[in-house]
């Protein structure tokens, strides 16, 4: 199916299931089955078990296409949180038995060379791809099982090595030995059409059983062969022994340059296994599917706004790349997050967790390589309870390791997808601030459409009622909060967790100041877990700028730190956009007026920034949070995050920018401070007048000193490219308008 569009989402089983047998059970046997007490009780069920054993656009039901696991074992028993919390055999995490160790795949010993783990498949696409690391493994699994401690078990080298069996035997050429730590096994392989050897899966398990250290939960071994169980079985990738607390899990079958020998339709992998027209053409693989997929693709975008639908914008955002090296690097990526799926699903066994029945979920069984490409990464609501009260890890807490984990690998659809899954079913309420404003407006449009933050995640917040028909036709919410009004505030920021302060527009000093107490004030009483001030990156990072408004923004810094509220600074760089105000400079202006100062203005440097690339990554780090950017740490007792553009430059080479885009040759005439003063007042087309011009002197003198010229690398780290630099944005505004306007150079001032 090429080309999917996967307009729709399958909300329900798929139509085979019925044909099957199977049937899921009721949503009030699901919340139930959430329950310590395996009761359905509002009172006592937790707010997510309600939502989501209710909702299928958080947690899909098994699909049951044909040949899948459930659709051969339709009848299979549910687990539920009670059972499994009851269940007698199972073992229980101790202080003394805590660790979960993971062992590396053996390597080859001497003589072994004909049992490398290579497929037979000649030839192999080129180039070969890099096998999924034990240590990317074990950082996946030490999120998705918080709380517990997974390492590598020392000493982590094993190797095959030759067995040698009685003299006379004729079973010399199937069977191999395993040496770990000086423990010999004996290892039964054989070969098979498609790969070059396969290793005995119980074999190895009764391996694991032999290492297995007094101090561990669980042990996880890795291996690059392929397996199998028995004589009559094909293959197996993965298996555990839960009541001895040991799984293994082969690499062997994900590698992506198999799929289509497997019938892996990458595509419809998770998270968009779930698209309607994808799920009809596996149930009625004889129906036209040319005819259904036009009028699926007519259907329009799905919208982002629950969980699923989350998981599946991110998943189509991911572009197939046209880069042989970036293809290599997907295709590795991709490889290892099938591994650590199903590493994560083989020790859940050994926590005393069975194949799910009631949903999609990473617990649940799998038939074969389609199948399991298409299964969740994620635990339902009844195995996530099962999870969190093994390893007494908060749920919010899990959500975030394992969100961190995910955003090391952005490009990849299957973390990029559960990274969005789980940022969805966080429900973080965003309250936003200054949204009526350039800044605001685009960190409200990006958290939106590019991050997919629910609408009902985000409150947007005005000085007048009047913005709340625009705002609430977003979805997202809306309250009045106007910084010169308490009480608004303590209205507005009820519930907010993170809380974006746009500082004021007033004017007046000290009443910004007074403005900034109130904001402050509400935002302790109230418990906002962390406050992102918008503040300005004149001095750098540090507090020695002169200029005015600077000034106003180290004070608001310092009611900050002095609240004790959780904040963090963000010192923006002077916005590119605004040349306008900072050259007074008009579509019918034909020469540029800049004071004689010393050090020279010529001399002085800004990191210009574009606005709207400082909204985008302001939104970037709301949605994500600091934990995804491990290189950006805040500064000083401040906290301060500086956000500038690549390079600093003068307000000559914004002139000259002008000159380039427009086409035109406007001079500098360079005048002494109070001529240049003068002169700026007489011609001022908005009729600005001189106290305004000599304030601009202050600014001027700041630049001079260098207050503006730190560059920055958090906002290249936060967009993911290079910011375009002030010449570049100017460029690109005058191109698209010649006659381009500043509104702050346009205010009526009186004289």
């Amino acid at each position: 199916m090429a080309s999917c569009k996967h307009t729709q989402l399958w909300l329900d089983v798929s139509a085979h299931a019925k044909e099957a047998g199977y049937t899921q059970q009721s949503s009030q046997q699901r919340l139930a089955a959430t329950q310590a007490s395996g009761r359905c009780s509002k009172d006592k069920a937790s707010s997510r078990g309600v939502r989501d054993a209710m909702s299928a656009t958080t947690f899909r039901p098994p699909l049951v296409l044909p040949g899948d696991e459930l659709a051969w074992d339709p009848k299979c028993s549910p687990q539920s949180f009670r059972s499994w919390k009851q269940e007698k055999n199972r073992n229980a995490v101790t202080n003394r038995r805590r660790n979960v160790y993971v062992t590396a795949p053996p390597t080859l010993g001497k003589d072994r060379g004909c049992f490398k783990p290579d497929t037979n498949l000649k030839p192999m696409p080129r180039p070969k791809l890099q096998l999924p690391t034990t240590t990317d493994v074990i950082d996946y699994l030490q999120s998705f099982y918080h709380g517990m401690p997974v390492k590598v078990l020392d000493p982590p080298k094993s190797e095959l090595v030759p067995w040698y069996v009685g003299e006379g035997s004729k079973d010399k050429s199937t069977r191999i030995g395993l040496n770990v730590s000086g423990e010999f096994v004996t290892i039964r392989v054989r070969w098979t059409d498609l790969f070059a050897v396969q290793l005995n899966l119980n074999d190895l398990l009764d391996a694991a059983i032999s290492i297995l250290p007094n101090d561990a939960y669980a042990l996880l071994m890795m291996v690059d062969h392929d397996l199998y169980e028995d004589e009559e079985d094909d293959f197996c990738c993965g298996r555990a022994y839960g009541g001895s607390r040991v799984a293994v899990v082969s690499t062997a079958r994900y590698n992506p340059r198999l799929d289509e020998t497997h019938g892996v339709d990458r595509e419809h992998a998770w998270s968009a296994s779930h698209c309607r027209a994808y799920v009809g053409d596996c149930c009625a693989p004889d129906r036209k599917k040319s005819k259904k997929r036009k009028l699926n693709e007519l259907e329009g975008p799905v919208p982002a706004d629950n969980p699923m639908s989350s998981a599946l914008a991110a998943h189509i955002a991911c572009k197939t790349k046209k880069d042989k090296i970036a293809q290599k690097a997907e295709l590795e990526t991709l490889w290892l997050g099938r591994v650590c799926k199903t590493a994560s699903h083989e020790l859940g066994h050994c926590f005393g967790i069975g194949h799910c029945t009631y949903y999609a979920c990473v617990m649940q069984g799998t038939a074969g390589l389609p199948e399991d490409a298409r299964q969740p990464p994620y635990l339902c609501p009844i195995d996530t309870a099962k999870l969190l009260h093994a390893t007494g890890a908060k749920e919010a807490d899990w959500i975030r390791a394992v969100m961190r984990f995910c955003y090391k690998f952005p490009e990849d659809r299957l973390f990029r997808a559960f990274a969005a899954w789980l940022a969805n079913i966080m429900s973080t309420q965003f309250l936003l601030t200054g949204v009526t404003g350039g800044l605001g407006a685009r960190v409200l449009n990006d958290m939106l459409h590019i991050h997919h933050v629910p609408p009902a995640n985000i409150i947007a917040t005005s000085r007048s009622g009047r913005n709340r028909q625009r705002f609430e036709a977003l979805g997202v919410k809306f309250r009045v909060a106007d910084y010169g009004h308490p009480d608004t505030l303590h209205t507005a920021f009820e519930g907010a967790e993170n809380l974006l302060f746009v500082s004021s527009s007033e004017r007046d000093t000290p009443k910004r100041n007074s403005e900034h107490e109130n904001v402050v004030a509400a935002a302790k009483q109230k418990g906002v877990g962390r406050v992102w001030y918008v503040s300005l990156a004149l001095g750098g990072f540090g507090s020695g700028s002169m200029v005015g408004f600077q000034q106003a923004h180290y004070q608001t810094e310092e009611m900050l730190k002095q609240s004790g509220i959780n904040f963090v600074s963000l010192r923006a760089g002077v916005y590119t956009d605004a040349f306008p105000l900072f050259l007074n400079w008009y579509p019918s202006s034909v020469e540029a007026l800049l004071p004689r100062l010393t050090p020279s203005v010529e001399s002085g440097r800004v990191a210009w920034t574009s606005r709207d690339e400082l909204g985008e990554g302001i939104a970037t780090l709301l949605a994500k949070g600091l934990d995804a950017f491990p290189s950006i740490k805040p500064q000083t007792d401040r906290n301060l995050i500086l956000l500038t553009g690549p390079v600093a430059e003068s307000h000559v080479a914004l002139v000259d920018a002008i000159n380039r885009a427009r086409g035109t040759d406007i001079p500098i005439q360079w005048l002494e401070t109070q001529n240049w003063v003068e002169a700026s007042a007489k011609d001022d087309i908005c009729g600005k007048p001189a106290a305004w011009f000599q304030a601009r002197v202050i600014w001027f003198q700041g630049i001079c000193d260098g207050d503006a010229a730190t560059v920055d690398i958090a906002l290249q780290t936060l967009l993911g490219r290079r910011p375009a630099s002030g010449p570049e944005t100017l460029q690109r505004l005058l191109k698209k308008d010649g006659d381009y306007t500043w509104h702050q150079n346009h205010m009526s001032v009186g004289k």
